[in-house]
């Protein structure tokens, strides 16, 4: 496993600076080590990443039919 910030920079077209998180999103990853399979002669391993994107004041506890108690921060205000 490991994180990483995205590249929250680059839409104001500024340089990206991993040491700092712009928008409270990272990347996950997580890559198998154990096992690996063959691409033509190449060792490939399989991987899996993911946006965790962290939304103020919204525990999700007692939310499950909406999807955040903080529209604002989604861009949602006045759906519901």
């Amino acid at each position: 496993m490991s994180i990483r910030d995205d590249d929250d920079e680059a839409p104001a077209g500024q340089v990206n600076n991993a040491a700092r998180d712009n928008n409270e999103a990272v990347i996950v990853r997580s890559e198998c080590t154990a096992f690996y399979y063959l691409e033509g002669s190449d060792e490939r391993t399989a991987a899996v990443e993911g946006l965790l994107a962290h939304v103020q004041n919204a525990s999700g506890y007692g939310n499950a039919q909406v999807t955040s108690n903080s529209p604002d921060v989604l861009g949602q205000l006045g759906t519901r």
